[in-house]
């Protein structure tokens, strides 16, 4: 009540990581920064941030009732430079219209045993009239996100611990690659052909849907309005004995040129602060933050259908990928770039693999950010 607080509401990502750092080289950013893993790192490698560790000790504050893969995924260098204001883990989950899979005979516990049965129900689901798709089996997540959580299902990665080399070319990788390549042909809308898969599934055309959190909100109730029941499961264990996931954490931060450090610290504290965290969740303001209180909440297991799935992949989620010159900002957008010609099937397999493999090593390869 004593602090008062100004938004500043700048361009969404990839866009917001340039606007932060001029606003910063100008003294102009916000005394708090929001800095997803995107470029976190990065923001704390150019001084953007202010190390709380000092802070946290004169205040006393308990931290104990945070998860460690959280806390450990905001530590860089030894330091802690952000609080895990919220957390996902991928698009790890499978959105379902519960009546479309009844009019097939398909069973969701069925479907989702393995990536095989997974893709034959899709095939089931999905329908044509003459060469025009008008029913959509399964839509795959894209992004390099979206697609990592089947890699590491299948027991690859996009790039080794270092964050140097590419490891698309290995062969648990390549085996997933070519799952989501006859998911994109054989079930699927056309990649980039302008289509919305929201409105798709809201509108009761589409079946199957890799998920991540926010999904239950958009399309969610408010889109889908009782035209059909729908659900949340979490996607299948692949080959490699997991649900393919990637810890995401959107941290909030102090700047590093901050006048106000503390009162900058109580507003995180307040946001922090479990009461608050489960109001902005219920809303669609954010992700849960990574801490017992906030995950644990009884009104988040009753009032939406998320916690079930993602909650418990939380405490082992695979964590984040780090490029070494924390270049993902550029590298995820090439990713969907790269990719998109083996999607829609205009190149063959093995030539897309060996274009998108050398451009994206070559972001890998150049000199930090």
């Amino acid at each position: 009540p004593n602090i008062k607080v100004t938004l500043d509401v700048l361009p969404g990502e990839p866009e917001y990581w340039a606007k932060v750092q001029a606003l910063y080289a100008t003294g102009q950013v916000g005394d708090m920064i929001w800095a997803s893993l995107g470029n976190y790192k990065n923001f704390a490698d150019k001084g953007l941030l202010n190390a709380l560790d000092p802070i946290i000790a004169k205040d006393k504050y308990d931290m104990t009732d945070y998860l460690a893969p959280a806390i450990d995924t905001m530590r860089w260098n030894g330091k802690l430079y952000g609080m895990p204001w919220g957390a996902h883990t991928g698009n790890c989950a499978v959105m379902y219209n519960v009546d479309l899979l009844a009019k097939e005979g398909v069973k969701i516990e069925d479907a989702v045993k393995d990536y095989e049965s997974l893709y034959a129900a899709a095939v089931k689901l999905t329908k044509s009239t003459g060469d025009k798709r008008t029913q959509f089996g399964f839509i795959p997540a894209t992004g390099q996100i979206g697609m990592n959580n089947v890699i590491r299902a299948f027991g690859g990665d996009f790039v080794d611990k270092a964050g140097e080399k590419l490891t698309l070319d290995s062969q648990p990788a390549m085996d997933a690659i070519k799952w989501m390549q006859k998911m994109w042909k054989d079930t699927s809308i056309t990649f980039g052909g302008g289509l919305n898969a929201d409105e798709l599934f809201a509108n009761g055309q589409m079946a199957l849907y890799q998920a991540w959190w926010g999904n239950q909100f958009v399309p969610g109730d408010q889109q889908i309005n009782g035209k059909f029941k729908w659900d949340i499961v979490q996607m299948p264990k692949g080959p490699g004995g997991v649900v393919g996931t990637q810890l995401t954490v959107n941290g909030i931060t102090m700047s590093g040129i901050t006048k106000q450090p503390d009162a900058t610290w109580e507003y995180i504290k307040y946001m922090m602060d479990p009461a608050s965290q489960i109001e902005i969740v219920l809303n669609n303001g954010g992700r849960p933050a990574q801490r017992h209180a906030v995950l644990d909440n009884p009104d988040l297991q009753a009032k939406l259908k998320a916690p079930k799935v993602f909650i418990p992949l939380y405490s082992n989620a695979q964590g984040w990928p780090e490029p070494a010159n924390h270049r993902w900002p550029e590298f995820n957008t090439a990713v969907d770039q790269v990719f998109g010609p083996i999607w829609t099937g205009k190149v063959a397999l093995d030539a897309g693999m060996k274009d998108a493999t050398s451009k994206l090593q070559e972001i890998l390869s150049k000199p930090k950010a």
